[in-house]
């Protein structure tokens, strides 16, 4: 299963790169984007950040995806599931809007 969500979690930081490419492109920025990284030292969450912030919590045991309440937890209920393709692909943006419930 380990391996699975690797996959899934690669797909998924593909997809929010592209996602900032489009948007940095479409509004002229000229500056370089923020890199997104993976963190893996947590024992229930992978973390993903960008620059000094955190993008979003992904539990290691199901694939849900949090919006971060904080540097350290995420919020209360899931957005998207990283197996779920359908849950976040062309919904994501370099800013985690869509993290936040509508």
């Amino acid at each position: 299963m380990i391996a699975t969500i690797m996959t899934d979690i690669d797909h998924f930081m593909e997809e929010l790169r592209r996602a900032q490419s489009v948007r940095y492109e479409a509004m002229n920025y000229t500056l370089t984007p923020d890199v997104f990284s993976l963190s893996t030292r947590g024992s229930k969450y992978f973390k993903i950040t960008r620059g000094n912030s955190v993008y979003c919590f992904i539990e290691k045991e199901t694939g849900d995806i949090f919006k971060p309440a904080s540097w350290r937890a995420p919020a209360k209920g899931a957005r998207a599931n990283v197996h779920d393709y359908d849950t976040w692909m062309n919904k994501t943006d370099p800013f985690g809007g869509w993290l936040y419930r509508h």
